[in-house]
């Protein structure tokens, strides 16, 4: 069954083939494809890139970025501020990924990460993630105190309780919006509640929680354990 194409994104190839015939058809894109996410009307991948990168893979990505601006949505001249958080080099293909970060008004874009990635040879040839410019306010509506308030009740009765990461503003991705929110880390070492390394995100405008999470994971041990088990 051939998926059906909406309007919406019939018209955003249509300006992007136009934006690259502008400027040449340049031989770096000719044979690139975009892979669409349905959910957001925006491109999901960029595959069959043969651009060759320099120095700086931010540079080269926001590049990427800027030349499919039409794709993603984004209007020319958009300011789109990128960093990079983590890049791995494949030991089997000594490919390279980086990871790379969205900010918004300097305010770090949770769920908004960008992956580049690169041959052996030196050539981008894919970007993951779509890009999203938020339009909302930045200034909270609750103080720092108020939203550490409520985990410091979920977690502070806990034995060795601290405070790891104290409370920050970042916009936090729910679904295809962003919310201002409160993100902060919360730890204790009790030998009833085991070791928890809590995560919690609150909305910075309402005070709610919208998701709390220990990156630290149980796991039941048997009563006995045979040799088997043990290796």
């Amino acid at each position: 069954m051939i998926p059906v194409i909406s309007q919406e994104i019939q018209g955003k190839l249509g300006k992007q083939k136009n934006y690259l015939r502008s400027i040449g058809n340049p031989e770096e894109y000719q044979k690139s494809e975009i892979q669409w996410d349905a959910s957001e009307q925006k491109p999901s991948h960029v595959r069959g890139l043969h651009k060759r990168i320099s120095k700086n893979i931010i540079a080269d990505t926001k590049q990427v970025l800027k030349d499919f601006s039409p794709a993603y949505g984004i209007s020319a001249g958009t300011s789109i501020d990128i960093r990079l958080a983590k890049d791995e080099t494949s030991k089997v293909t000594q490919e390279h990924h980086a990871r790379i970060k969205q900010f918004y008004n300097n305010l770090e874009m949770v769920g908004g990460d960008v992956i580049s990635h690169t041959d052996a040879a030196g050539f981008l040839y894919q970007v993951d993630g779509t890009i999203d410019i938020p339009d909302i306010p930045t200034i909270p509506k609750i103080s720092s105190t108020k939203a550490l308030s409520i985990g410091e009740h979920e977690q502070g009765a806990k034995a060795h309780f601290q405070v790891q990461d104290q409370p920050k503003l970042v916009l936090y991705k729910v679904a295809s919006n962003y919310l201002l929110a409160y993100v902060y880390i919360l730890t204790y070492d009790d030998p009833i509640a085991h070791i928890g390394k809590w995560v919690y995100y609150i909305d910075a405008n309402t005070g709610k929680k919208i998701r709390s999470y220990n990156t630290i994971n149980d796991a039941l041990v048997p009563a006995a354990l045979s040799g088997a088990l043990l290796a």
